[in-house]
């Protein structure tokens, strides 16, 4: 199950770093550097989210949470932050995002905030050694992809052997809830 995942979290950095080079072509005649830079990789890490979110086995809230980050990203366009503050304001978007979405306990999360650090560390040295911004989105999605290998406890769902027929009914609203949902 977690190779599976792996894999195609291994094929979206494949394709999103295609994605990245396609665009990177299409704009620098037009913009700016640094213009370019930031465009290119506000879409790869929108379309990284919107990955993230649309294979999170959560159910709600994901709508909210896509509009945050979309408002958040634009706000980082418009803002015109250099490429060094974009990674890490949006490596901070991607942890809350899988915080939110994936993780049930705080050794989860401050693993994958670890990851996050790590990730960082990494497109800084690549930055750094004036390597090209398709190689720096290549490794900062194939690490962000060993996220998928982090222990994950599973929620726990509450048993229906409550005695109070309040909780019963609640138990039963959620249960159906959840239901309408998945269709």
């Amino acid at each position: 199950m977690k190779i599976s995942r792996l894999l195609k979290h291994i094929a979206l950095a494949v394709v999103l770093s295609f994605v990245a080079f396609i665009n990177e072509l299409l704009l620098m005649p037009f913009l700016s550097t640094a213009s370019s830079t930031a465009l290119t990789l506000s879409l790869v890490i929108f379309l990284y989210l919107s990955f993230l979110i649309w294979q999170s086995p959560k159910a709600l809230g994901k709508i909210s949470l896509l509009l945050i980050d979309i408002s958040l990203i634009l706000g980082c366009v418009l803002f015109a932050f250099p490429s060094s503050t974009l990674i890490v304001i949006y490596l901070l978007l991607i942890w809350v995002n899988r915080s939110l979405l994936y993780h049930s306990n705080s050794l989860a999360i401050l693993t994958d905030l670890a990851l996050c650090l790590s990730t960082l560390l990494v497109t800084y040295w690549l930055v750094i050694s004036a390597y090209g911004l398709i190689m720096v989105l290549w490794c900062l999605l194939l690490l962000q992809s060993l996220h998928c290998l982090l222990i994950v406890q599973k929620n726990r769902s509450t048993p229906d052997t409550s005695n109070d027929s309040f909780d019963q009914a609640y138990q039963a609203a959620e249960k159906a809830v959840q239901e309408l949902l998945r269709q």
